[in-house]
């Protein structure tokens, strides 16, 4: 849990920098050229979207298993063989994502990774075993 507090933190942050700028850009246009200022605001919505979903899915299939926040933990997702994951499995397991991003599905999708994974021998997310992996020790 800490780890996904850490990962979303840094996530939100990133994607609100990356985002935040092009729509800043975007206001500070708007005077000189409103069509070209409106493409601009949505390419800064566009990407703190896809910063802010792709975060986790990126970086676990990048850093072989790992985020910010598994790094800072010392832990891991792997397949269940121990290998490690792949753009597959790191997209399935954080399908998702959104109940983390946004607030009110997070009120649901926290208890019920925490009850799934207190309930599973393996400590696994119900989308961990969709791509069945697991989160391991590094």
């Amino acid at each position: 849990v800490f780890a996904q507090i850490v990962d979303n933190f840094v996530a939100g942050l990133t994607a609100f920098i990356a985002g935040g700028t092009f729509i800043g850009i975007a206001i500070a246009l708007q005077s000189i050229n409103e069509t070209f200022s409106g493409i601009i605001a949505l390419v800064g919505v566009l990407v703190f979207l896809l910063t802010a979903f792709g975060y986790e899915p990126f970086l676990e299939y990048r850093w072989r298993g790992q985020t910010v926040g598994k790094k800072a933990l010392g832990i891991k997702a792997v397949k269940k063989n121990g290998e490690e994951i792949g753009g597959r499995e790191a997209l399935l397991r954080n399908l998702p994502i959104i109940g983390f991003i946004v607030p009110y599905f997070g009120l649901v999708s926290y208890p019920t990774a925490l009850i799934a994974i207190g309930s599973s021998d393996k400590r696994q997310r119900v989308f961990d075993k969709v791509a069945e992996t697991v989160v391991i020790e590094e």
